[in-house]
């Protein structure tokens, strides 16, 4: 009996050191969500703009907000005006944002520094 009293911290350890181990609380009012970058391809953004640095694209309901963008750690990344909008469907659902880059050095910085998800609060962008 007293090796099986052992044994059971012993699993609770092994299974909290393998899993992982970072839970994160999200804000109220904010979401995580898939992020990925997109490079110019010469088309205008779904609200005819030139896209630029500081802007992302998400679905139809966000365009004219900004999305305030935070890493897993909850350390603000930056703000993002949503003006353009994406063909796939995890851009038309909005579990997914794409956030502009002007070069490919600029995705892989972002790749790197912040990684594929992201904590996104939406707020309105008018001022």
């Amino acid at each position: 009996m007293k090796k099986f009293f052992l044994l059971i911290p012993m699993m609770i350890m092994a299974i909290s050191m393998s899993a992982d181990a970072r839970s994160i609380t999200i804000p109220d009012g904010c979401e995580v969500v898939r992020c990925t970058c997109y490079l110019p391809t010469g088309n205008l953004t779904a609200d005819g703009t030139v896209p630029y640095e500081g802007i992302c694209a998400s679905n139809r309901e966000h365009l004219g907000q900004v999305a305030v963008v935070y890493d897993l750690d909850l350390r603000i990344v930056g703000f993002y005006e949503c003006r353009d909008m994406g063909s796939h469907e995890e851009l038309q659902n909005g579990t997914r944002i794409d956030i502009f880059r002007e070069t490919e050095q600029g995705v892989k910085e972002w790749q790197q520094t912040v990684g594929d998800y992201v904590i996104v609060q939406w707020v309105e962008g008018n001022g």
